[in-house]
C-alpha cells in the first residue's frame, strides 16, 4: 500500500480523501466567497504567487479544472456543505 504525504499543515476535515491541507479549505472558502488571489493573499500574509500555488494544488486535489468548479464543490461536497446541514439540524 502507498502511503500519501501530508504537508506539516496536516490534512483537513472533510476533505476529500483527507487531501486538502487545513491552509487549502481556508483558501477554497475565500475562492468560493468570490475573492480575488491578490485579495486572499492580503488576508493572510501571503504572496500573491503563493496563493496562486496553493489554489493550483486545490484544483488539482479536486480534480477540477477552474475556480468555479471548486467553489461548486466547497458549496456542496466541502466543508461549508457540513456546516449549513449541521445549523439546519439544530434548527428543527
Amino acid at each position: 500500500m502507498m502511503s500519501l504525504h501530508i504537508d506539516s499543515t496536516g490534512p483537513a476535515p472533510g476533505a476529500p480523501a483527507g487531501r486538502l491541507t487545513a491552509r487549502e479549505v481556508e483558501i477554497l472558502s475565500r475562492i468560493a466567497a468570490g475573492e480575488s488571489n491578490k485579495h486572499i493573499a492580503r488576508a493572510f500574509g501571503l504572496s500573491p504567487h503563493t496563493v496562486k500555488r496553493h489554489v493550483a494544488n486545490i484544483l488539482d486535489k479536486l480534480d477540477v479544472s477552474s475556480r468555479v468548479q471548486a467553489a461548486v464543490w466547497y458549496a456542496g461536497s466541502g466543508p461549508a456543505a457540513g456546516a449549513a446541514a449541521s445549523a439546519a439540524s439544530l434548527q428543527t
